[in-house]
């Protein structure tokens, strides 16, 4: 092609500014801490959350690489590549994510207000303690360590521009893709879950005098509204591309109380009063169950809810990996020695777990030249409160016991106040997108391992959160979405 020619072509492309919110709370972290927490998110000029452009640029070309079995080519046509001495520049351009305020405009860099409540909520972020888990199941008291975080429903804007050519895609389609994206860390923990709230899009042929015209009003600044002259109408994503995943809505209600995390007390429920007279006080319950705030946007205004309860997506997810590493173990014939050996492997040395849940490149159980990321997406469950169907305030007051005499120890009453029943939604995603490597056998055998620990959830063999031992946490519910029957949870049998 003539240099020309590849002048002319540039001259005609497509705009799209879109509005993304996030389900789930994310962070594209920094790689080091701010002295107060271990792990922050990127941040722009005004201290804000933002999305590098070349971060969602890399998880689309990721999400286009999935989408047909040419992938890799299509990808390469899009987004360019480099290879020795060949390669082509991008189609796509993929601007600085702009975080939104309370008015629901993109925040601008320079002058924005400092007194929203969306914004200090954002600016603030959400903080979450983590512990790493060792080949047990069980928390590594060397591996604590807290992240700050995004908090659910920031919305930013973003500006997409493809340029002409035979890359395969247009604009639509790109569009299209986002809702399946995952942004950020701890993506297979649930975080990062995106939705396309609205956009605009049009083409432009810079050779037509009538569109240079219309290209003029096109602001350059995201925080400024682009005319409906430009870009046209405000459209909502009514179709959006097939994301190959298979997706479970499990409804689930607990028999009895229930309890995840230490949070913080944000009700009346949460305070409790001891001693009579004048010397009664006021103090709150030891342990609450974990909340943290979040933005809705009615009639679009922003608004933060700053106490809400909810079940971390990390919790049910490592739930369901050792209930399947157990499943695993039974339909393999791995039983425990009766010599006080244990011949099974550990959870995470399972092929059936790391083809799953993920593993490193120094776990690997066949010669692969790095590790995989997991197949496994348990997003975060929100809980309503003051809702017809939310979980009540429990209260039980503690003491612990002497280990030797069994004898309560005296100044150490402790109070916990967990729900009781109510009902949630729970979301998990599987994506079982295949490799080169997968053997058909563990692949197979992966899948029925998983189906059996989800019948186990939906029939109360399985509990949630802490307090098992007191009855805790055991609940039953019933697949609302509607699935393959090779994919629907199966009952347990004897093998």
């Amino acid at each position: 092609m003539s240099e020309s020619k590849k002048h002319i072509r540039g001259l005609a492309f497509s705009v799209a500014r879109v509005v993304l919110e996030m389900q789930t709370p994310f962070a594209i972290g920094t790689g080091r801490g701010d002295g107060e927490v271990d792990a922050i998110f990127v941040t722009d000029a005004n201290g804000l959350p933002c999305i590098p452009g070349t971060s969602l640029a890399g998880v689309l070309r990721h999400a286009v690489i999935e989408s047909s079995p040419a992938g890799e080519e299509v990808a390469n046509n899009l987004f360019g590549f480099q290879q020795r001495d060949k390669g082509r520049a991008s189609s796509l351009e993929v601007s600085f994510g702009q975080v939104h305020g309370a008015n629901d405009r993109p925040v601008p860099f320079i002058g924005a207000k400092v007194d929203d409540p969306v914004i200090r909520a954002l600016r603030a972020g959400v903080v979450r303690d983590r512990v790493r888990i060792d080949d047990r199941g069980v928390a590594d008291g060397n591996g604590k360590f807290d992240v700050r975080l995004v908090p659910a429903g920031a919305r930013f804007t973003v500006e997409l521009v493809l340029h002409e050519g035979d890359h395969g895609f247009d604009l639509e389609g790109i569009i299209a893709l986002l809702p399946r994206l995952r942004l950020g860390r701890a993506t297979r923990s649930g975080h990062g879950r995106l939705s396309v709230v609205r956009y605009q899009i049009a083409a432009f042929d810079l050779r037509k005098p009538a569109d240079v015209e219309r290209f003029r009003t096109l602001p350059v600044a995201l925080h400024e509204p682009a005319p409906e002259a430009a870009l046209g109408k405000a459209k909502t994503l009514t179709t959006p591309a097939d994301s190959g995943r298979i997706v479970y809505t499990l409804a689930l209600e607990p028999n009895d109380h229930w309890m995840f995390g230490t949070g913080r007390p944000i009700r009346d429920t949460h305070k409790r009063s001891r001693g009579e007279g004048d010397a009664q006080t006021t103090e709150p319950v030891d342990r609450v169950p974990v909340s943290e705030s979040r933005i809705e946007w009615p009639n679009n205004q922003g608004k933060v809810l700053p106490d809400q309860h909810y079940i971390p997506g990390s919790s049910l997810k490592g739930l369901l990996r050792h209930r399947v590493a157990f499943h695993v173990r039974r339909l393999t014939d791995q039983w425990a020695a009766t010599d006080g050996r244990n011949p099974s492997p550990d959870a995470e040395d399972l092929p059936e777990i790391q083809w799953l849940f993920g593993y490193t490149k120094e776990k690997a159980v066949r010669d692969e030249p790095a590790g995989a990321a997991g197949r496994v997406f348990v997003d975060d469950i929100p809980i309503p409160l003051e809702q017809p169907n939310s979980p009540k305030d429990g209260l039980f007051d503690h003491v612990s016991l002497d280990r030797f005499t069994q004898g309560p120890m005296s100044g150490l009453l402790f109070s916990e106040a967990p729900l009781y029943k109510g009902k949630f939604t729970a979301r998990v995603e599987l994506a079982p997108t295949p490799s080169a490597n997968d053997d058909a056998v563990v692949t197979g055998r992966a899948l029925q391992a998983f189906r059996l620990a989800l019948g186990d959830l939906i029939e109360g063999r399985l509990s949630l959160g802490a307090g098992m031992n007191r009855g805790f946490g055991f609940a039953r519910g019933e697949l609302t979405s509607k699935i393959a029957p090779e994919w629907a949870p199966e009952k347990r049998g004897s093998k």
